[in-house]
Formats: C-alpha cells, structure tokens, sequence
C-alpha cells in the first residue's frame, strides 16, 4: 500500500467512523467512547458504595474521553485537513439523521446522500 492509499484509508475510516457512527449515536443518545461507558459504570458503583474511591477513576475517565476525543479530531484535521473535516461533520449529520429518522424516507436518502458525499470528499482531499 502507498501513502497515498493508507491516508486515504485513515480518512474513510474517520468520515465513517467519527462521523456517521457518531451521529448515529447521538441520535440513539448514547456516547460510544469506551470512556464514558466506563464513567458510566463507575458512576453507578459510587451510587451504590458512597464511600469507596471511584469518585478519583471517574474523574481520570472524564478527562481520558476529553483527552482521546481532541487527539482524534486533530488527527483526521491533519490528515484531511479542512475539507476532511467537512466530511467528517457531513456524515455525522447524515448517520444522525438516519437513525433520528428511519420511517422518514427523504430524510433517509438525504442522509445517505450526506454520508457518499463525505466519504467522496474525504477521498479527494487525500489527493
């Protein structure tokens, strides 16, 4: 594989994954970081046993999901640059407006039609 075909790879990967995936989990209202699944967890075993240590995880949680979501966007900005970024906000409108909308159908196709056009200007902007 080149370097052209690896960026190009990574670009797709972000645009999919980082947007559409994370529109459509914002949709359903439900943070996919591993992170916060585990501040979650931790939460609710504070609620339960007040007095142990979790609040000190929770808080090591937090600031890991911030850290990781910045470092995730600074990269596919560098590796896309602006208009990679633009993909990647399209096809986060789009996976949120499918899962927002699925009995919509000119919702749906718009969706769709967000997503192709990010992942064929996330490819552009590699090259």
């Amino acid at each position: 594989m080149s370097i052209n075909e690896k960026e190009d790879y990574f670009v797709q990967t972000f645009v999919l994954g980082l947007g559409f995936l994370g529109g459509a989990f914002c949709a359903v209202g439900v943070d996919p970081d591993p992170a916060s699944i585990g501040i979650q967890i931790l939460t609710t075993l504070n609620a339960i046993y007040p007095n142990s240590n979790t609040s000190t995880w929770v808080f090591y949680l937090i600031v890991a999901s911030i850290i990781s979501t910045a470092v995730t966007l600074i990269a596919a900005y560098q590796m896309g640059g602006r208009l990679g970024s633009i993909c990647i906000g399209l096809a986060w409108v789009g996976g949120f407006v499918i899962v927002k909308y699925p009995t919509n159908t000119a919702f749906v196709q718009f969706g769709v039609i967000l997503v192709i056009i990010g992942v064929i200007l996330g490819r552009s902007s590699v090259n």
